[in-house]
């Protein structure tokens, strides 16, 4: 899994909406760069990778969203949760068809025929994942996307003309006591949700816990640069 890059040009004790303008457009062309490995087919990991990158943008945005005019983001939102989509297609067929392939190597003769004869339909449904995958990512529709996407956070993020409040009319607070928010929200959500552990035969709770979970890391990930690399160890023991 490719690993998030640090992210330069932020001043966190200043004006929150200046740094997350520079995070979320940072996190977007870093999205954008995973396209070409992400459509190699020969190596499943770039769609992978692509996936988990628009996870972080996603994450990063609704982390940020109280902080932002959400009028003005219009539907590029739309558009990012698309792209998501056609990612996530691909890549959960590719682990199913790759979990299948493992299963049928080591089954008798008449279970791994039937087991080779699903590994067709998912490869049928990953063809025609792969080929909505490419349109989305066409090189001048994920421009135009990009293009609109920079421009609509600048205008989340625009202050208002003789206001003393930030985008979306919160009182003005600094990146870091914004940062020290978002993480105790996420590490809530993960204490509320921890009862699916005592749940193990349950798989929506577990599963529920386990996307709390990754938004949990992601937000330490993010804002490591805070408070240092101690974060990162907290970051480590979520993602176990």
């Amino acid at each position: 899994m490719a690993k998030p890059k640090k992210i330069s040009g932020v001043d966190y004790d200043a004006l929150a909406t200046d740094a997350i303008r520079v995070v979320l457009c940072t996190r977007f062309g870093e999205m954008c760069e995973q396209r070409a490995k992400a459509l190699d087919w020969g190596d499943p990991e770039g769609v992978h990778d692509m996936r988990v990158s628009s996870r972080r943008l996603r994450g990063a945005l609704r982390d940020f969203m109280p902080y932002l005019r959400k009028r003005k983001l219009g539907n590029v939102l739309a558009q990012v949760k698309d792209l998501a989509d056609a990612l996530g297609v691909v890549r959960d067929q590719d682990v199913a068809i790759a979990g299948l392939q493992k299963l049928g190597a080591g089954a008798p003769i008449g279970p791994a025929a039937i087991v080779d004869q699903i590994v067709v339909s998912r490869e049928n449904i990953r063809k025609q994942g792969r080929r909505d995958l490419q349109r989305a990512l066409q090189r001048t529709r994920l421009r135009v996307l990009q293009r609109d996407f920079v421009a609509a956070i600048e205008a989340a993020t625009a202050a208002k003309p003789g206001k003393s409040e930030n985008a979306s009319g919160h009182a003005a607070v600094s990146y870091r006591k914004v940062a020290r928010r978002i993480i105790i929200e996420r590490l809530e959500e993960v204490e509320k949700l921890s009862k699916g552990m005592y749940q193990p035969l349950k798989m929506k709770p577990l599963h529920q816990m386990r996307i709390s979970a990754k938004r949990l890391r992601y937000a330490l990930e993010l804002f490591e640069p805070c408070w240092g690399s101690e974060l990162l160890g907290f970051a480590n023991r979520v993602a176990a």
